[in-house]
């Protein structure tokens, strides 16, 4: 029997690119690589915890796994300038958060010398929000561009068989099972729910 423990995590702090004005490069008041005080940076952060058991038992091996995760992103840009909106400005400030998480577990049961049977089951699933605002050069909220919340789920199940009559051959065949459902919330027009499920068979 074994155990495995996984952690890991990351944060990061960036500036965004954005875009001059032709006469202001050409006057010599930017550079090529310059950009405007108000085009601003994006932030970024991952972490996840995973836990693997391992077991091999009187010709049956056994795997299983959990992990757990979390992810955001923010970005704070402007790539137009004015264009779109003269006297606020073109700024966005997008939001990204995300709870990822799963579980599978995979056995191998010899059954023969020569054969053994493959099963599992397992899932994914995340809980996730993305928004997207207009602001003005102060940050001060001025519109609501993109909001969604939801969920989404995506189990399977396989079940196959192993043949190795030699070692200089293996077969393997089987079946698998997968699962979407989806169930989302559009804020940024009213809050209409939307949701589904599809099911997919595949070798």
């Amino acid at each position: 029997v074994s155990l495995t423990l996984v952690a890991l995590g990351g944060m990061a702090a960036f500036g965004l690119p954005g875009t001059v004005r032709n006469d202001a490069v050409q006057a010599g008041r930017l550079g090529f690589y310059d950009s405007y005080a108000d085009q601003r940076e994006g932030s970024s952060a991952r972490a996840m915890l995973g836990l693997r058991y391992d077991r091999e038992h009187a010709g049956a091996v056994t795997h299983a796994l959990t992990y757990g995760g979390y992810r955001t992103l923010h970005l704070f840009e402007n790539f137009t300038g004015y264009l779109a909106d003269p006297v606020n400005g073109d700024f966005r400030d997008q939001r990204h958060e995300a709870y990822s998480f799963g579980a599978q577990v995979e056995h191998v049961q010899t059954l023969h010398p020569t054969i053994a049977l493959r099963a599992g089951a397992g899932v994914r699933g995340d809980v996730l929000a993305q928004k997207e605002r207009s602001v003005d050069g102060n940050d001060d909220f001025v519109s609501l561009r993109r909001g969604l919340s939801g969920v989404q789920l995506s189990p399977f199940a396989f079940l196959g068989g192993i043949w190795e009559p030699i070692k200089a051959f293996r077969a393997e065949g089987g079946a698998r099972l997968d699962l979407v459902h989806v169930a989302m919330k559009d804020e940024a027009n009213g809050g209409p729910k939307e949701r589904g499920t599809l099911a997919a068979a595949s070798p």
